[in-house]
């Protein structure tokens, strides 16, 4: 058998030295400013990929697997590089346009469908256990979209047109109301939908507003949207009160000053940030670690795994996820600005390194995630950025099919 090959990007010494001196700066001074914060996230998504063939890993560990939703992610981080001057327009443009190439030439469809998961040097599923996802799928083919309206009338845009137009989002209907999560070559479609409000959003609006493989509508109005009060605040809620559910689509699609006949959805995801960080300031003396300007629940690394650590009593075992509270900037600025100087302050090192914030922490537990994965990253240069600039959202509510789609469900400005 042929020895595979270490795939590996080097930094420059300039760049480690750049690193090394801004971590002292912020470690001794317990500041970081968010541009910093973005810098971290785009070297991520620069370093922790195949220079050969542009796939990005899932998370940062050796020897591991890429995902298609932190490509998804990677794509316009790397296109904010561009923009605040740290790497080359040519540079990511060569990037991107090889990493969409393999990806249609090497990497297996099923109705314009990826797996979730693929082998970060030959771009095979990585297990039977890997699904054919649809959210995920919609995160690629949303970055791609993104680099088209980025590099219009290059080749990068016919590209991205090609990946739009292969998704058969009638397909992953399978003869429902609502999207289906995914599918399995072995046992066929997942049975769980997306008929529950979460995340999903910026994927109905894909499904509904393209005019290849368009489903009706009417999924819009399909999704269950549960409302509760919590903090003297009624809003609509998805049943983890992960972060991670109110942010998603928030990162990619401008919702503020939208509306359809149920609600505004940026002030929507404002009042459940709010609630969740009233949550933790409520639970300050139950759990070390637990502040009210430390907050911050959703998926993320625990110490018994990856799972939803979301502001519901049953899931709390003194678990924050750093990403959820940062990326909540534009939604509570100045709760937020004090939440990251405080946790850096109180946790220095142990939450903060190469990539920024880790995935997870456990005060109580003193437990300390030493990883960084790629979608949580997205995350927070998305949302940070938009703060900044406005950059995400200028350019992704202009691609055909989200304004499409806003227009058929009935988004409209307020």
């Amino acid at each position: 058998m042929a020895k595979r090959k270490k795939v590996v990007w080097e930094p420059t010494v300039s760049e480690s030295t750049r690193v090394r001196e801004a971590d002292e700066k912020i470690l001794k001074t317990g500041k970081v400013e968010l541009e910093e914060i973005i810098r971290r996230a785009f070297d991520f998504f620069w370093e922790q990929a195949n220079p050969e063939n542009g796939q990005i890993k899932d998370r940062n560990v050796v020897g591991g697997f890429a995902s298609i939703s932190a490509l998804g992610f990677g794509i316009p981080v790397l296109c904010i590089g561009v923009e605040r001057g740290w790497v080359q327009k040519d540079e990511v443009y060569d990037r991107i346009i090889r990493v969409l190439k393999f990806m249609r030439d090497k990497a297996k469809n099923v109705n314009g469908f990826y797996y979730h998961f693929l082998d970060l040097e030959t771009g095979v599923r990585v297990s039977k256990g890997c699904e054919l996802s649809s959210i995920d799928t919609s995160l690629f083919v949303g970055g791609a979209l993104f680099a088209g309206q980025y590099f219009k009338g290059t080749e990068i845009e016919d590209l991205s047109d090609q990946f739009e137009k292969a998704v058969n989002w009638k397909w992953m209907m399978n003869r429902g109301r609502t999207l289906s999560m995914g599918w399995f070559p072995e046992r066929g479609f997942i049975s769980h939908r997306w008929k529950e409000f979460s995340e999903h959003l910026m994927m109905y609006l894909m499904a509904i507003g393209t005019d290849s493989y368009p489903i009706k509508p009417t999924a819009w109005d399909w999704i269950h949207r549960p409302e509760k009060t919590a903090y003297g605040n009624n809003y609509v809620y998805c049943y983890t009160e992960s972060l991670f559910v109110y942010l998603l689509s928030q990162a990619w699609v401008d919702f503020r000053d939208r509306k359809d006949s149920y609600m505004n959805y940026w002030e929507n995801s404002k009042k459940a940030a709010f609630a969740s960080r009233q949550f933790v300031a409520e639970r300050a003396d139950k759990h070390k670690g637990y502040e009210q300007d430390v907050w911050g629940l959703s998926e993320c690394d625990g110490p018994t795994g990856y799972r939803h650590f979301g502001a519901m009593r049953w899931r709390q075992n003194g678990t924050l996820a750093p990403y959820s509270m940062v990326t909540s900037y534009p939604l509570l600025p100045d709760l937020v600005e004090k939440g990251i100087q405080t946790m850096i302050q109180r946790h220095g090192s142990r939450i903060w390194g190469r990539y920024g914030f880790v995935s997870g922490f456990n005060a109580e537990k003193n437990w300390f995630s030493k990883e960084f994965i790629g979608i949580h990253l997205g995350l927070t240069a998305f949302m940070l950025e938009n703060h900044l600039s406005g950059f995400i959202w200028k350019y992704f509510n202009n691609i055909d099919c989200i304004k499409k789609g806003m227009e058929r469900v009935g988004l409209k400005p307020e």
